[in-house]
């Protein structure tokens, strides 16, 4: 009676349908794992009777798996089968057990076999036989295809180059001009601008054994290192690199094919030479990749390097300008209020950091408060009304484009009695604190962009009845009045 052995050796099915030779007592199924150089990858293997009778074979079954000169053995999973690898690099596993109609599966042995480092990428061949001292390997001995019946299965395992590299630096057409590890960006950075550079690492074959993963940037002198975030965590310090600054970032582990990124912001600095062009320059290493840095500098296309340029170019700038200045409150008398509309618009490219106006009240006018104002605005006053107050009123950055208004009031003190035009000044500025001076020129020239000028129409108190001129004004009518 015939008693057949399947060996099913599996991670990666080849098919089914092997080309059947001569039928013997042995069966064998190879499916090998693809390894990545560097890693680690397993061959499991199991053996089973493939009909169900009630012969029974004994062990001891011999499970023979060279791994030629490339790969190395590390273990197995000690599941009933003793492994070891002899001089010739061949795998030798036993299991003493017996196969019957009650227990058809050996238990299976799974072998752990790395690839090194500097193994050359491709596919490695090997014939992997099963026998017993009851069933021999056949004469002569015919390998086919896993699953084989003759006792010999062909093995063929696909050796694949690990590596750590950069997929891409942000956002492809947007901000770089293409993928890959080498890569531009698409528009100047500007002095005073922060950056963010949002990059995908990505570790193609290399395991938990390959620990930890190092990341560093050469940052050209001009650039500021902020801060740092990814999937997984990174762990980043700065030190200084001559006059350039060389950024270390860290992980535990960088997982194989995980969707990972790593966001950096670089604050640019105005040392940074205009235009450039620029570039920062990365290596990444861990225990089984390395490059020095100067090779990467040298040539960024090695792998394990990148490197992204950039052009330097001036910070975009606010630009406030005074579209309109004036008196809604129109014609005054002594005692009332002006109300003082300054219409401003940022004509620059950038928002301004804060937004200013100042307006330079005529001696005999008192500020009182603000009406209205956008962006909303707070004022006050300094100096005296005898002399002379200015009012500074201060509120939010402006966008570029973006209109605003600051409408303030003042009083006319009993006081003045007209017929008179009293001048008022206002100018504007978009720095983070009012520039010094800035009023003054506008004093001095209120044709500037940034500056207005207003005369206010005051007339004598009792003109509206007694004449437009006030000359029928006496202290007779004072007193009837």
């Amino acid at each position: 009676m015939t008693i057949s052995l399947i060996l099913r050796c599996c991670a990666v099915a080849f098919g089914l349908n092997a080309l059947i030779a001569q039928a013997g007592p042995l069966k064998l199924e190879v499916v090998p794992n693809t390894f990545h150089t560097g890693e680690r990858a397993f061959v499991t293997i199991f053996v089973e009777k493939s009909q169900m009778d009630a012969e029974v074979l004994s062990g001891p079954f011999y499970l023979r798996v060279p791994i030629g000169s490339t790969l190395s053995y590390v273990g197995h999973n000690n599941n009933g089968w003793s492994c070891d690898v002899d001089a010739t690099n061949v795998v030798e596993c036993v299991w003493s057990g017996t196969l019957s109609s009650v227990q058809m599966e050996a238990p299976y042995v799974r072998l752990t076999l790395a690839a090194p480092p500097d193994a050359l990428p491709g596919t490695l061949t090997s014939q992997v036989t099963i026998e017993s001292d009851q069933v021999s390997l056949p004469e002569p001995l015919v390998c086919v295809a896993s699953p084989s019946d003759t006792g010999c299965a062909q093995m063929s395992i696909t050796v694949e180059p690990s590596s750590l590299s950069i997929r891409q630096w942000g956002t492809v057409g947007s901000q770089v001009d293409q993928a890959g590890p080498v890569a531009a960006w698409l528009s100047p950075w500007r002095h005073g601008a922060r950056v963010s550079v949002v990059l995908e690492p990505e570790n193609i074959g290399y395991d938990s054994n390959n620990s930890p993963v190092q990341f560093q940037f050469l940052v050209p002198h001009g650039i500021s290192w902020v801060d740092a975030a990814g999937l997984p965590n990174w762990t980043c310090a700065a030190e200084p690199a001559g006059a350039d600054t060389l950024l270390t970032c860290t992980t535990p582990y960088l997982p194989h094919l995980v969707n990972a990124w790593m966001s950096v912001r670089f604050d640019v600095l105005a040392g940074l030479a205009i235009p450039g062009p620029h570039a920062i320059h990365v290596r990444m290493t861990n225990p089984s990749q390395s490059v020095d840095m100067s090779e990467c500098v040298a040539d960024p296309s090695i792998l394990g390097c990148g490197r992204l340029t950039f052009e330097a170019a001036p910070a975009l700038e606010p630009d406030i300008v005074i579209n309109a200045f004036s008196n809604l409150s129109g014609e005054l008398v002594a005692g009332q209020q002006a109300q003082l509309n300054v219409e401003f618009e940022n004509i620059g490219a950038a928002t301004s950091p804060a937004t200013h106006v100042k307006i330079a009240l005529p001696p005999g006018m008192a500020y009182q408060d603000v009406s209205g104002a956008l962006p909303s605005m707070s004022c006050a006053a300094s100096g005296s009304a005898v002399t002379g107050q200015v009012v500074h009123c201060t509120g939010a950055g402006l966008p570029s484009t973006v209109q605003g208004y600051v409408i303030i009031r003042a009083r006319l003190d009993d006081d003045v009695l007209g017929p008179d035009q009293l001048p008022v000044v206002a100018a504007t500025d978009h720095a983070s604190s009012w520039t010094s001076g800035r009023l003054e020129q506008c004093i001095d020239s209120p044709a500037l962009p940034h500056c207005a000028w207003l005369e206010i129409s005051v007339r004598y108190w009792c003109a509206a009845q007694f004449g437009a001129d006030g000359v029928f004004c006496n202290d007779f009518e004072l007193l009837s009045e």
